[in-house]
């Protein structure tokens, strides 16, 4: 419908379409039969009711054998690591994480680039404490009204965590010093920004770090991971988006602080205190 809309809108702009928005009371009427009709198409095949229910997702202790799976070569034991560390697999890792603590979509963490990436100092928080903040300015959910044309920054962000496993920080300084120390990938001349300004924290292949990765290898190493510690899910490169707010809802956050824009904690208990830029 989506895609139906848009080119109508292309139609109206170039006066090739003088007849009303496909979207009205007719429309409206079809999309709710056919939302009943697939309903009772569920029920009739025996779908698992589970999926889009309050077990749709993963816990904590899940969160973190995936994250450990992915570390140890794909396995739960370690025993059959391939070929060493493997390049998929922290990448893997590092996206689940970026996904998870920062409640992004896929599309954030795939156009993601390092000159998205910054750090914040945040006082009165014990030892010295970075915040992990990720700008973004286009995505599904970011119209061309509010800023998706590139003129308005929008942020998400993430703390340490207490478990090293489940460190997003911990695991954006492995994949760096992975690809720019052990792997050969020549690093960028922080001195130019034209030499890194479009390189993609989550390239596709090192050897073309401009180019953003794509959705099906996105998701292709992201359904074993999730199958690897029995995680069930109606979504798979959104599970973390949905498992998370789930999960802040059982931890009492506040229903405002449950968005995109929040720095949200990775931890299982609450910091003291809640941020957002």
């Amino acid at each position: 419908m989506s895609a139906l809309c848009a080119l109508y809108d292309d139609q109206v702009v170039a006066g090739l379409n003088p007849r009303s928005h496909p979207r009205g009371k007719a429309m409206k009427a079809l999309l709710e039969r056919l939302r009943i009709e697939w309903a009772a198409e569920k029920r009739r095949t025996f779908e698992d009711r589970a999926i889009n229910g309050l077990n749709d997702g993963y816990t904590m202790e899940q969160a973190g054998r995936l994250c450990a799976i992915l570390l140890r070569g794909g396995t739960e034991d370690g025993r059959q690591r391939i070929g060493g560390i493997d390049l998929n697999l922290l990448r893997t890792r590092l996206d689940f994480l970026m996904l998870h603590s920062m409640m992004l979509r896929g599309e954030s963490t795939r156009k993601a680039e390092l000159a998205d990436l910054c750090s914040v100092l945040l006082p009165d928080e014990g030892s010295e404490c970075l915040g992990l903040v990720l700008r973004t300015s286009v995505g599904k959910t970011i119209p061309l009204a509010l800023g998706g044309n590139l003129r308005m920054q929008h942020y998400h962000a993430a703390l340490r965590h207490r478990d090293p496993v489940l460190c997003p920080v911990g695991a954006l300084a492995h994949w760096l010093v992975f690809r720019w120390e052990i792997t050969g990938e020549t690093p960028p001349d922080f001195r130019r920004r034209e030499s890194w300004y479009n390189t993609k924290v989550l390239p596709g292949k090192l050897s073309q770090a401009q180019k953003e990765m794509s959705d099906d290898t996105q998701r292709s190493w992201f359904l074993p991971a999730l199958e690897a510690v029995a995680i069930d899910s109606s979504k798979v490169i959104h599970a973390p988006r949905r498992s998370i707010a789930r999960l802040a809802d059982m931890w009492e956050v506040p229903a405002d602080q449950v968005s995109v824009s929040s720095i949200f904690p990775v931890d299982g208990l609450l910091p003291k205190r809640r941020y957002r830029f």
